[in-house]
């Protein structure tokens, strides 16, 4: 999806922070979890999940990474 790494806000709450997670349920209520900046002492602030209809994508440039050369789950296993 073309939404993971921008930044985001719940247009309920006022609530921003960058989209690292997406779920589809057979229901219908999909959601998107936002994961704000750390507070300015450093200590992380919790995620939270918001209805897809509530949250609006804000204009910038989106977080990408590289985990091409690592290892982790999208890797295919060793074969022997």
């Amino acid at each position: 999806m073309k939404m993971f790494g921008k930044k985001a806000k719940d247009i309920v709450t006022g609530f921003t922070g960058t989209i690292i997670g997406y779920v589809q349920y057979s229901t219908g209520c999909n959601q998107i979890l936002l994961v704000p900046k750390v507070s300015k002492d450093g200590a992380f602030r919790e995620s939270c999940w918001f209805d897809e209809q509530r949250i609006s994508i804000l204009p910038g440039l989106a977080i990408k990474l590289n985990n091409g050369t690592a290892n982790g789950p999208d890797l295919a296993a060793p074969v022997k």
